[in-house]
C-alpha cells in the first residue's frame, strides 16, 4: 500500500510541473489568394500569454501544407521588437496548413 501512495504522490508532483503552449495565431483565418496573412508564434497560457521571443535560428523547420504543394516558408519568418511573426501569402484558395517546428530549449520557471 505505502509503495502504491508513493507512486501516487510522484505522479502527481510531476504534473503539476506542466510546460508554457506555444501556438502560430494569425490575425484573421479568411484571406484571399496573394494578399499577406500576418501570423504570430505566441508562448504562455491563459491569460500570462506574449509573442515568443526566441531567436529565429530557433526554426528548424516552417511550412504551409495547401493546394500549392509543401511551401518553405523559414525566410518569411522574422523578429521585430517584442515577438516573432512572418506574412505568408498564398498563391491558391483553399485549407493551408502551417506548422513549426523548433530545436530543443529549456526554461526555469518561478513557482506561484
Amino acid at each position: 500500500m505505502r509503495f502504491i501512495l508513493a507512486k501516487l504522490s510522484l505522479a502527481l508532483i510531476a504534473t503539476s510541473a506542466t510546460a508554457h503552449d506555444f501556438w502560430l495565431q494569425p490575425q484573421i483565418f479568411q484571406t484571399k489568394p496573394g494578399v499577406a496573412l500576418p501570423i504570430t508564434a505566441l508562448i504562455g497560457h491563459g491569460d500570462d500569454r506574449g509573442r515568443w521571443e526566441a531567436d529565429a535560428r530557433r526554426v528548424v523547420m516552417l511550412k504551409s501544407i495547401g493546394p500549392d504543394g509543401i511551401i518553405d516558408l523559414r525566410n518569411a519568418f522574422k523578429q521585430r521588437g517584442a515577438g516573432s511573426h512572418f506574412a505568408p501569402v498564398f498563391a491558391k484558395a483553399g485549407i493551408h496548413v502551417v506548422t513549426m517546428q523548433t530545436n530543443h530549449a529549456s526554461s526555469e520557471l518561478p513557482a506561484k
